[in-house]
């Protein structure tokens, strides 16, 4: 579990979830955007789930740090991959250049231009 910190307020929320927000206000700070985000968090000192928006961007500082939590971590997987289909996520590409056998460089053969 991890206790996220957004305008003073202190949220608990699962790892996955904590770390798919920080990611998303990276890329959202780096490209200049704004929006509104859900997420699914646990209510204190109930235990029961809920969901808040909170409005990330540039200029909004948010901050994610452990929680030791005794209660079972409730399954917030399906926001996780919402959250990571959001617009602005960020995913890498990996670009290696073409095939390689032997991970060196990469192999020029064309079939278009070898036959």
């Amino acid at each position: 579990m991890r206790r996220v910190f957004y305008a003073g307020v202190a949220l608990t929320t699962t790892a996955g979830i904590a770390e798919a927000l920080a990611r998303l206000a990276v890329a959202m700070s780096a490209l200049g955007e704004t929006d509104m985000i859900t997420i699914p968090i646990v209510t204190e000192p109930a235990g029961t789930t809920a969901t808040v928006q909170l409005l990330v961007g540039p200029g909004i500082p948010l901050l994610s740090m452990p929680l030791d939590h005794e209660d079972p971590e409730p399954d917030f997987s399906t926001d996780v991959t919402l959250l990571q289909m959001h617009r602005f996520y960020p995913y890498t590409q990996h670009d290696d250049g073409g095939s390689s056998v032997d991970g060196g460089e990469p192999d020029p053969w064309d079939p278009d231009l070898h036959g």
